[in-house]
């Protein structure tokens, strides 16, 4: 194992030559600090970069006079990067820091976290640094998970966390064998012996002792074996007696119904209408899914450049506002291969920009119909109105107006005016007159500061 070199940071430093030089001992290691951060760690460090938990079940011991050993276990259900660790002591002082570039190690949820290192120190006797009374534990083990398990020779134990030994499984084998040969024995003994007493023409005798026995000829014993052996199962199933186990043929205990005494359930799975205790509804949980985990949606409801309007202020899950802004090329990936920058270049290298449907009515790409000539995708229209015209009668005096023509009276068509005095005066107006009139769109449509049809607002979005 390659030692890793261990930083030994000022506040460490200055507590470990303070325990030296008054004797007070050696700066005790009460926690593991864990850290996510990926740098090189420097003396000045007084906290991890990025602390994310402590531990205080580990395990350390000075293994050399500059080099001591490290041994942290976590088995909590977190998941985490592991890119720094730091010893603390027990005033709290981040004694040392090891940290890299790289992540040390990736920790999930299921797995168990165990790392067991050698740390060189440098310029630091490795004797003025011990640990405190935490202990690196091993987890039990459970039959869930992997760890340690103690050995059992019982071989009656109900326990499920202790493992047999090879010497508990033999004990078990063979009392399993001993009971199986004593049944076997049991069984062709008893069974020949029953036939031989009960054989009918077995002869009788007394013994020195005037005891009372029986023995039997050749024939009897040869007949007492020819009754043990069709006293075996026929698994045919035939219909001789030999066959027949208490006068009943195999098939007969392969068939269910001929069970007695068995619960009618037994036979099936009970039907629905058969349960029991059954709630009154069946209402289902309170439960949300996002719109990208809901699977068998109609094809296009959520293809990248969709454009809908919403009733809502705020885009849902999977849209953005269409409002002109520029957005990342990278985390907006299948939106940017869907419309690229049709709508605007962004950056021109990072972003590109979205439509910008705000106070904007939406109008269907002519695409060569020549309704709307001349129409680029994408591109804009400013507003316009058809021509509004209207006709007035020649003339003077209100001689009449059509359509969008309005009169508003007769003028002067000129004055008299001359000098008198030492200044000019009017002496009044000239016979000659002539009707004005003015355009009013009002008069005959309803008019505002632009064109525009009935509508409502709403919030224009973009799929991505």
């Amino acid at each position: 194992m390659t030692a890793l070199t261990f930083t030994i940071t000022n506040a460490g430093r200055a507590e470990i030559i303070n325990a030296e030089n008054t004797g007070t001992g050696p700066v005790t290691i009460t926690h593991i600090a864990l850290g996510d951060a990926l740098y090189t760690p420097a003396k000045t460090q007084t906290t991890l970069q990025h602390e994310i938990k402590r531990l205080d079940a580990f395990g350390g011991s000075v293994v050399a006079d500059d080099v001591i050993h490290v041994t942290i276990t976590d088995d909590s259900a977190e998941q985490y990067i592991l890119g720094e660790f730091g010893l603390i002591s027990d005033k709290g002082t981040l004694v040392g820091v090891y940290a890299q570039t790289t992540p040390i190690l990736e920790k999930n949820p299921e797995g168990i976290m165990l790392l067991s290192a050698d740390m060189t120190l440098t310029s630091i006797d490795a004797t003025s640094i011990t640990f405190g009374p935490a202990e690196f534990v091993y987890p039990p083990a459970s039959l869930s998970r992997a760890g340690v398990v103690i050995l059992s020779n019982a071989t009656n134990s109900s326990r499920q966390d202790q493992a047999s030994t090879p010497k508990a499984v033999k004990t078990v084998n063979d009392a399993l064998t001993a009971h199986k040969d004593a049944i076997n024995a049991h069984t062709k003994e008893q069974v020949g012996l029953d036939k031989l007493e009960n054989w009918s023409w077995s002869h009788s005798y007394t013994d020195a002792t005037g005891g009372a026995g029986k023995y039997a000829s050749g024939k009897a014993v040869a007949d007492a074996y020819n009754a043990l052996n069709s006293a075996k199962l026929d698994k045919t199933g035939t219909a001789t007696n030999s066959a027949k186990l208490d006068n009943q043929l195999p098939s007969f205990y392969l068939d269910w119904s001929n069970f007695t005494g068995v619960p009618t359930q037994a036979k099936r799975w009970p039907s629905f209408a058969e349960v029991t205790d059954k709630p009154a509804t069946y209402p289902p949980d309170n439960h949300a899914h996002s719109w990208n985990s809901i699977t068998g949606k109609p094809v296009g409801i959520d293809e990248p450049g969709l454009v809908a309007a919403f009733a809502m202020a705020t885009p849902p899950e999977g849209w953005l506002k269409a409002n002109g802004a520029a957005v990342s090329r990278t985390a907006y990936a299948a939106l940017f291969a869907a419309i690229g920058t049709t709508f605007g270049t962004g950056d021109g290298s990072t972003t590109f920009n979205l439509p910008d449907m705000r106070g904007e009515f939406p109008r269907g790409w002519d695409d060569g119909r020549g309704v709307d000539v001349g129409r680029e995708f994408g591109s804009q229209q400013g507003d316009a109105i058809r021509n509004i015209t209207g006709t007035f009668n020649g003339g003077y005096r209100n001689a009449g107006s059509v359509g969008a023509f309005e009169f508003i009276g007769d003028q002067v068509y000129h004055q008299d005016i001359g000098w008198a005095g030492g200044g000019w005066t009017n002496f009044g107006s000239g016979g000659d007159k002539y009707d004005a009139y003015k355009l009013d769109a009002s008069r005959q449509v309803p008019t505002a500061d632009e064109n525009r049809p009935r509508n409502i607002a709403l919030l224009y979005c973009i799929k991505y």
